[in-house]
């Protein structure tokens, strides 16, 4: 399960633009770092259904989660996560 605890320490250091590796190794390193999962909470369910009754239907994969999930622990910088997100769209979608 994951911790939802703020860390009122320094946020911590990750080479975002390595491009010797793919984003998504990037996400695998920092969840194992963490032990991070894509598992989905009840929080996270009911957000799914007020944006679906809002008129957004938001489908993340595994992986989309995951960086939610990471984002959750607060380590990390939100526009960094988001540019590392953008970069696994990318990547993805060259394929």
């Amino acid at each position: 399960m994951l911790e939802f605890v703020r860390h009122k320490e320094q946020k911590l250091s990750v080479d975002w633009n390595d491009r010797t590796r793919t984003a998504l190794d990037i996400i695998q390193g920092l969840a194992a770092e963490h032990g991070v999962t894509p598992a989905v909470t009840k929080l996270d369910e009911f957000c799914d259904d007020m944006a679906r009754l809002a008129g957004d239907d938001v489908k993340l994969d595994p992986v989309e989660q995951t960086i939610a999930n990471i984002g959750k622990l607060r380590l990390y910088d939100g526009k960094d996560l988001t540019r590392l997100h953008a970069r696994y769209l990318s990547e993805t979608a060259s394929k």
